[in-house]
């Protein structure tokens, strides 16, 4: 990844959003693996988690969350590369005695 020019030895903003559908509880921080057809497996912390408000008639807005689990609302956060429309998301797990 990039350097943030403004802060040397410091990574790059993510450059990508992600507008997920919560299908399982997953947080601020939390590492997720993305799972795409025809390539590895790659992790993302969770940065910017936000939820998407969608009400009829109004301007979307995001709502600043520490922790996603609304079952099938829209979430969106930062990622470090871009996600494609059928990519499936998972929490890490770690493995018992770790």
């Amino acid at each position: 990844p990039a350097e943030d020019r403004a802060n040397p030895g410091a990574p790059a903003a993510p450059a990508y959003r992600a507008t997920v559908r919560c299908h399982n509880r997953f947080c601020e921080g939390g590492v997720l693996e993305v799972v795409s057809p025809h390539e590895p497996i790659r992790a993302l912390e969770v940065q910017g988690l936000c939820l998407l408000h969608e009400e009829e008639g109004a301007e979307p807005w995001l709502e600043k969350v520490p922790v996603a689990n609304r079952s099938m609302d829209r979430y969106v956060f930062e990622a470090p590369f871009e996600l494609r429309e059928h990519d499936l998301l998972r929490a890490r797990k770690e493995p018992k005695g770790a």
